[in-house]
């Protein structure tokens, strides 16, 4: 059940994501003042679905949750604002959130297209992890080149102190592990 609250209006505009087990659930929608907005909810005891918290792009009209993606886990999300232009024209961002212990999600980190018009996550972004790898990916237009769709990886690097060991559990991030094991993937 969703609640009855204007929030309707909004949700299924864009892009909907569930985590693994179905308690998280993620709604990117305009707000009303043209910056773009993600909606986090949980499912209660009672089984319906209640607003937890609102993320807001940094530019109006930046088009922030026009794409995004939630892990299996839930534990971490990743919210394309293919229209930002932190440095350049129209180059995109997209921004990561991890959701701490009180599951809220806080900004992680944030990547920048490396181009004018690049519009970096407008087709699609996407989180792959596996026990051994993280990585995002977002699909964006390169129309200095000519106009042709290009996908952007982003993998997450841990170094752990003992050399001997490999970093684990990036399915679970940001719970990473140091541990003697060969990673399997």
């Amino acid at each position: 059940n969703m609640p009855d609250t204007p929030l309707g209006q909004y949700l299924g505009q864009t892009q909907i994501a569930v985590s693994a087990d179905g308690l998280i659930l993620i709604a990117g929608g305009e707000g009303g003042s043209a910056l773009n907005i993600v909606y986090v909810f949980s499912r209660n005891p009672t089984n319906e679905f209640t607003l937890e918290q609102q993320l807001e792009g940094e530019e109006s009209g930046d088009w922030f949750g026009n794409t995004l993606d939630l892990s299996r886990s839930g534990n971490l999300l990743a919210v394309a604002a293919p229209y930002a232009s932190p440095r350049l024209t129209k180059e995109g961002s997209i921004y990561l959130y991890v959701r701490n212990e009180t599951n809220k999600f806080n900004h992680y980190r944030r990547f920048d297209g490396a181009s004018s018009f690049e519009y970096l996550g407008i087709g699609g972004t996407m989180i792959n992890s596996t026990e051994s790898m993280l990585a995002i990916h977002a699909l964006g237009l390169t129309s200095c080149e000519g106009g042709d769709a290009f996908l952007q990886t982003y993998t997450l690097e841990c170094a752990c102190v003992n050399k001997k060991h490999v970093c684990q559990g990036f399915s679970a991030f940001p719970a990473l592990v140091c541990d003697d094991k060969i990673p399997y993937s």
